[in-house]
């Protein structure tokens, strides 16, 4: 095992990974905690955006291309797995109330960190190749840039959950070494980094739920964090600029998903 090759384990992954344990009224306490102090969130995000600036792998795939994965047919319309699947046959998803957001899918739980032969600095094998990870890579359809997608359903976890997991990909995916690795192994074309975030609802949280209060105060602290990050990224550059982050409410129409925005926090 190449021992220069551990994968870096930064403390936004790590608040990811706690969060996933965490009740909804906890979750709910904290994003109320980082809306009166958006820069402990910016910390975190430019903190990883540093530690992953060493990590390259840009010559191998995020999957094993030796060993393709099986795509278990799911006929439950409440999986993840059932609506990436459609989203891999419908190829391009509308946003009908504003076009700009419509995005094409290119693949799906995507490990941005996957390396073979080493592991990860708690010791845990960085070698990730099945499901897992990012649930959704696509491309705008017009700006032709990357878009990281979440897909929450129901009993799933929530929006505010949903923006810290794809702000870890996204400093997973965004530094130099990344975006070649990712340009050469998932998009196969030249596409226009800085990357989007889509947060997407199946059938939008009802209004009585516990988590529903997330989707207003989700959109405040992506609203926040985008500003106040233009300001930090002045005295600490290292990459990871975000276009936008978007919330969208996705249903299925006549045999095809079709979304429309919730939000959108622009950069």
């Amino acid at each position: 095992m190449d021992r220069k090759r551990i994968v870096p384990r930064t403390g936004l992954r790590c608040l990811y990974e706690f969060l996933k344990q965490c009740s909804t009224k906890t979750q709910i306490n904290i994003c109320a905690d980082f809306n009166r102090k958006p820069g402990l969130l910016i910390n975190y995000y430019i903190d990883a955006c540093e530690q992953l600036a060493k990590y390259d792998n840009k010559d191998e795939p995020f999957i094993n291309l030796k060993s393709p994965r099986k795509d278990e047919e799911e006929n439950k319309k409440n999986k993840t797995s059932y609506i990436l699947r459609k989203f891999q046959r419908q190829k391009e998803i509308q946003v009908i109330d504003n076009g700009n957001y419509s995005f094409e899918y290119i693949n799906k739980e995507i490990s941005p960190l996957r390396t073979t032969r080493t592991v990860f600095e708690n010791g845990m094998p960085a070698t990730k190749s099945g499901a897992g990870g990012v649930d959704l890579v696509a491309v705008n359809v017009n700006g032709r840039y990357p878009v990281l997608g979440e897909i929450k359903i129901g009993s799933d976890q929530n929006v505010f959950y949903a923006l810290v997991q794809l702000l870890t990909y996204c400093t997973e995916l965004s530094t130099k070494s990344q975006i070649e690795r990712s340009q050469k192994y998932l998009f196969r074309e030249k596409v226009n980094f800085p990357a989007s975030l889509y947060i997407i609802l199946i059938n939008k949280v009802k209004k009585e739920s516990e988590k529903y209060c997330l989707i207003e105060e989700s959109q405040k602290l992506a609203e926040k964090f985008l500003k106040y990050l233009k300001a930090q990224k002045q005295n600490r550059p290292a990459n990871g600029y975000i276009r936008n982050i978007v919330c969208l409410d996705c249903i299925e129409r006549d045999e095809k998903y079709k979304c429309s925005t919730l939000w959108v926090a622009q950069n």
